[in-house]
C-alpha cells in the first residue's frame, strides 16, 4: 500500500503517527468509513480509496492538503471486471470444461465471457450462485448456438501469383519447351521474350526451347525446336506476330507426349486460346495417367478478352487502340459523303468487348452492334429506322459491328451451320459485306431518288499483326513471370492471369 503525502515540512511527532496509521476500509457501491484509532488520526489513500475526510486530518495538513482528482468511469469499470473475473477463476468448477462452440455472428456483439459448455447445461451441473462479497458483480452472457456444425473448407482454385521462399524445382537439370499455337496476338513475342529472360535470369534455367508450328512441332523434326536464350529474343517485344511459327490443328496426344519425353522437357508453357487450352489440358491429364513429373503452365491469348475469369488478356488494349484508328476513317468517309454511313467491322465472335471499348473511346460511333444484345433491321425499332433519323439529323452515320453479332439474321445452309475451322470452332459467316449489302438494298426500295454510300472497313489482320503498346507489354511482363514462377514452386495445370486487381494461377477445370 503506497502512501500518497503532499510536497509538505511535517514534525517529527506528526510524521511518527502517520507512519503507525492502520487502516481499516470496507468497499460498498459508493461510500466507505474510515475507523480511526483513538491515539491517532490515520491518513492514508491509495488506488482504491476514495477521498477522505477534511475533518479527520491533522490540524497541520487540514490547511495545505489538496483532495486528489476522483476517478475515472472506466478505471471504476476495470476494478470490478477484474475483481469479477478473480471470483470466477476462484469459483470451483462444476465439471470438466469442454470445448465451446464458436458464437454465432450476432452472439459475437453481446458475448463478453462464453459459457462452457456451450449446450444446455443441466440442473445438477450448474454452478452454485455467486458468493461475491457484497458491493461486486459478475456479469455473464448465457447462450445457446443451435446453428449447425460448420462445413469442412473446401481447397481454393486460385492460389496467389510470385515467387515463392522454398523452390519446389531444381531449375539446375530443368529443360523449358515454348509453343505458341492459334491466331495473331499482339503480344506474343513479348510474352516469350520474358518467359526466356525470367528462367535464364531469375532461377538460371539454362536449356529454354522454342517450338515452331504449334503442337505438331513436339513431333516434327529437330529444326523445329530453336534454343533461345535473352541475347536471341532481345528485340522480340518490337515485333508483331510470334517468331515462332504457330499454326492450327495438329493436335496428336499420344505423338505430342512421347516427343515431350523423347527430349527430355520438364516444364511445358503453351501460349494460345481456348483450343490451346483444350489441348494443354488433355497433355496435363495424359501426364498424370503415365506418372511423368513434368510441369505445364497455359498463358491465356486471346485478343476478344472473353475469358470470363480473368480481368483482361493480353493484347486486348491494343487491339481497342488500333481499332480506334479505323473509326476515325470511317468517321472520315462518313462526313465526307451525301448521306453517307461508314461500318467497321471489328473482332469478337461471342463477345463485343473490342468494338464497344473502341465505341466509347471514339465517340464518334452512332451504333454498336454486338453479340450479347440481339437486334433486327427492318420494323419498328429496327436498325434501318434509327439510321435513317440519325441521317436525316446529322446527315451521316458511323456503325461499328463485332464480327459474331447478328449471325442469326444471315441466311445460311445446313453444312454451313456445321461447318467448324480447325480448332473445333463454328466459322461465322462474315456480318460485315452482309450489312453493307442490306443497308444498300434497304436505301433504293424505301429512298430511290437520294444519294446514298456505304464505306466498309475491316482491319482484322491490321490489329492482329501489330506489336503490343506500353500497356501490353507491361501486362506480358507480369503474366510470363507469373507462369515462371509457379512452375518453379511446384505447380502444374494451372493458367496465371488477373483476378479483381490481384495476379492468381487458376486451375485448370475453372477455366474451361
Amino acid at each position: 500500500m503506497q502512501n500518497v503525502i503532499g510536497d509538505m515540512l511535517l514534525n517529527t511527532k506528526e510524521q511518527t503517527n502517520i507512519n503507525a496509521m492502520i487502516r481499516t476500509v470496507s468497499h460498498t457501491r459508493s461510500k466507505f468509513k474510515v475507523k480511526p484509532p483513538a491515539s491517532s488520526v490515520r491518513f492514508s489513500v491509495d488506488s482504491h480509496q476514495s477521498t477522505p475526510h477534511r475533518a479527520s486530518l491533522p490540524l497541520s495538513l487540514a490547511d495545505t492538503w489538496t483532495p486528489p482528482p476522483p476517478l475515472r468511469r472506466q478505471q471504476r469499470h476495470r476494478r470490478r471486471r477484474h475483481r469479477a473475473d478473480q471470483h470466477h477463476r476462484d469459483a470451483p468448477a462444476a465439471q470438466p470444461p469442454r470445448r465451446a462452440a464458436p458464437p454465432r455472428r450476432a452472439d459475437r456483439r453481446l458475448l463478453l465471457r462464453p459459457r462452457t459448455p456451450s449446450r444446455a447445461t443441466p440442473t445438477s451441473s450448474r454452478r452454485p450462485p455467486s458468493t461475491s462479497p457484497r458491493g461486486t458483480s459478475l456479469l455473464r452472457h448465457a447462450f445457446f448456438d443451435l446453428s449447425p456444425p460448420p462445413r469442412r473448407r473446401r481447397s481454393s482454385p486460385t492460389a496467389a501469383a510470385g515467387p515463392r521462399e522454398c523452390l519446389g524445382v531444381d531449375p539446375a537439370p530443368a529443360r523449358a519447351a515454348l509453343v505458341t499455337c492459334g491466331g495473331l496476338c499482339p503480344g506474343l513475342n513479348t510474352v516469350l521474350r520474358e518467359l526466356v529472360v525470367g528462367l535464364h535470369e531469375l532461377y538460371g534455367v539454362r536449356d529454354v526451347f522454342g517450338v515452331a508450328a504449334g503442337y505438331r512441332g513436339f513431333y516434327g523434326a529437330d529444326e523445329d525446336h530453336v534454343r533461345l536464350d535473352p541475347a536471341t529474343v532481345d528485340d522480340w517485344h518490337k515485333k508483331g506476330g510470334t517468331v515462332l511459327k504457330t499454326t492450327r490443328g495438329g493436335f496428336d496426344l499420344n505423338k505430342i507426349v512421347d516427343g515431350i519425353v523423347a527430349r527430355g522437357y520438364t516444364q511445358i508453357y503453351a501460349i494460345g486460346g481456348d483450343g490451346t487450352m483444350r489441348g494443354a489440358v488433355a497433355i496435363f491429364q495424359e501426364f498424370k495417367r503415365r506418372g511423368l513429373n513434368i510441369s505445364i503452365t497455359g498463358i491465356p491469348k486471346t485478343v476478344d478478352n472473353d475469358i470470363g475469369i480473368i480481368d483482361r488478356s493480353f493484347g486486348f488494349q491494343t487491339a481497342v487502340e488500333i481499332a480506334q484508328q479505323a473509326i476515325d476513317a470511317a468517321h472520315v468517309e462518313a462526313v465526307s459523303a451525301v448521306n453517307g454511313i461508314g461500318l467497321v467491322k471489328l473482332m469478337g465472335r461471342s463477345t463485343g468487348h473490342i468494338a464497344l471499348h473502341a465505341t466509347l473511346s471514339s465517340r464518334d460511333v452512332d451504333c454498336c452492334l454486338i453479340p450479347e444484345v440481339p437486334f433486327h433491321l427492318e420494323g419498328k425499332g429496327g436498325l434501318f429506322e434509327f439510321l435513317y433519323s440519325r441521317i436525316k439529323e446529322k446527315g451521316h452515320a458511323v456503325i461499328v459491328v463485332a464480327e459474331g453479332a447478328g449471325q442469326e439474321l444471315i441466311p445460311r445452309t445446313d453444312d454451313q451451320k456445321r461447318e467448324q475451322d480447325e480448332s473445333g470452332n463454328i466459322v461465322f459467316l462474315d456480318v460485315g459485306p452482309f450489312l453493307k449489302s442490306e443497308l444498300g438494298r434497304w436505301w433504293k426500295r424505301e429512298h430511290p431518288n437520294e444519294l446514298f454510300t456505304v464505306k466498309y472497313i475491316d482491319p482484322t489482320y491490321m490489329i492482329r499483326a501489330v506489336p503490343a503498346n506500353a500497356t501490353d507489354n507491361l501486362y506480358c511482363t507480369l503474366l510470363a513471370h507469373s507462369a515462371i514462377h509457379g512452375v518453379m514452386a511446384g505447380f502444374t495445370g494451372f493458367v496465371p492471369g488477373p483476378k479483381t486487381g490481384l495476379t492468381v494461377i487458376f486451375r485448370w477445370k475453372i477455366l474451361l
